[in-house]
């Protein structure tokens, strides 16, 4: 049981660094009790205090912090207030917790970003933390704090963003992040922004697009005519786009020495700083795949062969001046040529027709998944619906059928870009 002690300390005399100081006599209550924790350990503590009046007190308390700690019963709310009081410290209040009971706000999102700076891509992890920001001051403004958070009060933030206009996709996202912030606060399970439903998003509804044969052949072509843009590297970027179903990143950020006798490896690149870009910011200038995870890329031969016709003029396969492209260059680049096939054509895709000819060349939808990089299995098997029945069609005959193809392979014996 809890005990008190009236203490006499008589006067005594302390020297530090060589100067004597001198305690006179004091008298002080010391309260002892014990604590059970979850871990079976127990531990004896004492805890001085002035007053008898506070010492009296403290004995009370102690005694239902022993009894409830012995019966394994200590609930949040318990272990706030003892912890409050000072019967528990920090460190022991988050063994019966599982987290620091003294939570703040940013204290939830410094973890957080930690864990957005690991998982996602750093634009990503600036918009992720940019949400978190706009999500605590939204609630911190209402006066609620991570501990008092209520299902009531996310319906309430969800209901006001929907009332200012907010997609149902944004809403979803940022309901998301809220949702992981709160984790840290409580026990699994009882988080009350899990509660709070998603709104129905359109996202998924849009099935992805392919080009036709009839689109495929004329998208190669006028990439032919005009392969002197981007420094004269916009033909081998589409081979690699098209025939390897690349992200743009992908491509532009490629060295050589991942280009192989007949693939390419897709993994994370420790670049220079004089090879990015003037808007690339990367976590220690180290690029990373979107999902982490390093892949190997067959290309047809054909494909491999232009590659080496390819001048090496940087560490990188495409560059400017031994600097990586702009995305938005590249982006432009392509659009300027898809739209005169069919406006709503993207360099995105590029890569959908690559990942459909997969599917309807009959490759398992797992292999495809790995091939294209996919992290779940269900965003492959969404290329499906056009893939009852293989187009027909052979663009390496259309390549070979170029009017002008051997002019390509003189003019690359005498530098790049040939004249147009």
């Amino acid at each position: 049981m809890a005990s008190l002690w009236t203490i006499h300390q008589q006067p005594r005399m302390v020297r530090v660094n060589g100067r004597e100081y001198r305690y006179p006599a004091r008298m002080f209550y010391r309260l002892a009790y014990r604590l059970w924790f979850p871990s079976g350990r127990v531990l004896t503590k004492t805890k001085d205090v002035k007053t008898r009046s506070a010492a009296v007190v403290l004995l009370r308390d102690a005694e239902k912090l022993e009894a409830r700690s012995q019966r394994a019963i200590l609930d949040q709310t318990d272990v706030r207030m003892f912890h409050a009081i000072g019967l528990l410290t920090a460190a022991e209040a988050e063994q019966f917790l599982g987290r620091p009971p003294d939570l703040t706000w940013e204290k939830l999102v410094q973890k957080y970003e930690k864990y957005s700076a690991t998982h996602c891509r750093p634009n990503t992890h600036r918009e992720n933390m940019r949400r978190a920001r706009q999500l605590v001051d939204h609630l911190t403004r209402r006066g609620i704090t991570p501990e008092v958070v209520t299902t009531e009060d996310t319906e309430d933030w969800k209901a006001e963003r929907k009332r200012a206009g907010v997609s149902n996709r944004t809403v979803n996202i940022e309901l998301n992040i809220l949702w992981q912030l709160l984790d840290g606060a409580f026990e699994d399970g009882r988080n009350p922004a899990r509660r709070v439903g998603k709104l129905d998003s359109a996202k998924m509804a849009r099935l992805p697009r392919a080009l036709t044969p009839e689109e495929d052949e004329a998208v190669m072509r006028l990439i032919w005519e005009d392969r002197g843009l981007l420094a004269g590297q916009l033909w081998w970027m589409y081979l690699l786009y098209r025939f390897g179903g690349l992200r743009r990143d992908e491509a532009r950020l490629l060295p050589w020495v991942h280009v192989l006798e007949d693939r390419v490896l897709i993994q994370e690149v420790k670049l220079e700083e004089h090879e990015l870009s003037r808007i690339d910011e990367f976590d220690q200038d180290t690029w990373r795949p979107k999902e982490r995870d390093a892949r190997a890329v067959p290309l047809p031969k054909w494909v491999m062969e232009e590659l080496r016709t390819m001048p090496r003029t940087s560490r990188l396969v495409f560059s400017e001046h031994g600097r990586a492209f702009l995305p938005s260059t590249i982006t432009r680049a392509f659009k300027r040529i898809l739209k005169k096939v069919a406006p709503e054509l993207t360099l995105h895709d590029l890569r959908h027709t690559y990942i459909t000819e997969q599917m309807e060349n009959g490759v398992p939808p797992a292999r495809v998944q790995r091939l294209a990089g996919h992290k779940l299995l269900s965003t492959t098997e969404r290329y499906t619906h056009i893939a009852i029945e293989a187009r027909v069609r052979n663009l390496e005959q259309a390549y070979r059928s170029i009017p002008d193809r051997e002019a390509l392979v003189r003019t690359v014996g005498t530098g790049y870009p040939p004249t147009m």
